[in-house]
């Protein structure tokens, strides 16, 4: 608590009256409905303000002069302490909405790298067959893919595993286990994935529908491990100087993703358009041939990915990170 009384000891200054003193140990107690961190920051410098206006008063109208600032210095302190808690408040609300924006971003990128699965599956052929090659659109949109595949990535990692670590070294200070486990939830997922392929190499499990099983097993494993994360993430009192650095990643990641899935369509509509053949299985380019409904689909699940990051991001990092100390 905030010394109050003055030492009536002190060199060259007088001792306070009683009711100097009297107003200054009820104004320091008025001072704890403010919230803490506003008290540490600024308490002193009221209590030091208010400590001069009572002896100003006192000067020049005795007791009755102080007794005239009660209903003043009670409305400052109310009017404060309610000003700060709506900015808390204020602060909170944008907070989570930061925090929401950057995990709905890198979970929308999720299920964008599912869908680039896909894709990454159906070039195969075409890649082999040197079309990347003879023509520069096809090339050109594909290697942008990848390129911003690369990019996302990278910026993923450096916005999501500051937000991870964070949650988790709160998690270990509180002794929250369960947040804990659920940011562990990713390892053994991938030590699931890690040992069905080594199955699937070493012919342990029957060949048939391998390929269909990996994938499936891959989006089961990525959504759980996306979901618990997240959830992690989200119960984690992340600070606003996470949240400001994680910011510029999650749109990066956004870009990327709106730019990826422009190529992906430019890819389908320059290989229909030079290559058809590459986009059936008769070879005729028709509509509703495999390959060309496999690339519709993954552009359609793109474009959602997409449309979901970039609206996250819009609405969740157009505002300013709030400051985490006291106005």
């Amino acid at each position: 608590m905030i010394e109050t009384t003055p030492s009536r000891r002190q060199a060259g200054v007088s001792p306070a009256p009683r009711i100097i003193a009297t107003t200054l140990h009820v104004y320091q107690w008025l001072l704890l409905i403010c919230p803490l961190e506003f008290r540490r920051e600024y308490g002193a410098q009221m209590l030091q303000v208010a400590r001069a206006s009572c002896r100003a008063a006192y000067k020049q109208r005795g007791a009755q002069g102080v007794m005239r600032l009660w209903f003043s210095m009670l409305g400052d302190v109310i009017t404060g302490a309610s000003a700060e808690y709506l900015s808390t408040i204020e602060r909170s609300l944008r907070m989570n909405r930061l925090r929401a924006a950057a995990i709905t971003v890198f979970c929308a990128y999720i299920a964008f790298v599912v869908a680039g699965l896909g894709f990454q599956k159906m070039t195969e052929g075409v890649d082999k067959a040197g079309v990347m090659q003879t023509y520069p659109t096809i090339g050109g949109s594909f290697y942008l893919i990848e390129a911003g595949s690369v990019v996302s990535l990278l910026a993923v990692l450096a916005g999501g595993l500051p937000m991870a670590f964070a949650a988790l070294r709160q998690a270990l200070a509180a002794k929250r286990w369960g947040v804990v486990a659920l940011l562990f939830v990713p390892v053994p997922c991938f030590a699931i994935l890690v040992a069905y392929v080594v199955l699937v190499k070493t012919d342990t499990l029957p060949k048939s529908d391998r390929a269909i099983q990996l994938v499936t097993l891959f989006i089961a494993l990525a959504i759980i491990s996306t979901a618990s994360v997240a959830i992690a993430i989200a119960r984690s009192n992340l600070s606003a100087q996470v949240i400001g650095f994680v910011r510029w990643p999650a749109i990066i990641t956004a870009l990327a993703m709106a730019v990826m899935c422009v190529a992906t369509v430019v890819w389908g509509v320059s290989l229909r358009a030079d290559a058809p053949q590459w986009f059936s299985l008769d070879g005729g380019g028709d509509l509703y041939s495999y390959r060309i409904f496999t690339w519709l689909r993954v552009v359609i699940i793109m474009a959602i990915a997409t449309l979901i990051a970039i609206i996250a991001a819009v609405r969740g990092f157009s505002t300013r990170t709030p400051s985490t100390q006291a106005p």
